[in-house]
């Protein structure tokens, strides 16, 4: 979200990295890497919508899918422990 604030120009570059880096150290303290946190993800985002069309679903999934598989992924290629 704060990544397309920062590209709509809502904050400045500066704010994207503090928001970033504060989500990322939370995320840090609570998972223990990226595929605990892509699913932790999913599964709220399905816990929160009252009713899931079909095709909602399927993207979220291929999503998920995308994420944890695909050797181009952010997921796949950044240290999950990264210092900040």
């Amino acid at each position: 979200m704060c990544r397309l604030g920062g590209f709509l120009g809502y904050i400045d570059e500066n704010k994207v990295h503090k928001y970033l880096e504060k989500s990322a150290l939370l995320a840090q303290k609570y998972y223990s890497g990226f595929c605990e946190f892509a699913i932790s993800s999913t599964v709220g985002i399905l816990f929160y919508v009252d009713v899931i069309e079909k095709n909602y679903y399927d993207m979220l999934l291929m999503r998920l899918k995308k994420l944890l598989t695909y050797p181009e992924s952010y997921f796949k290629n950044l240290d999950w422990n990264q210092k900040f």
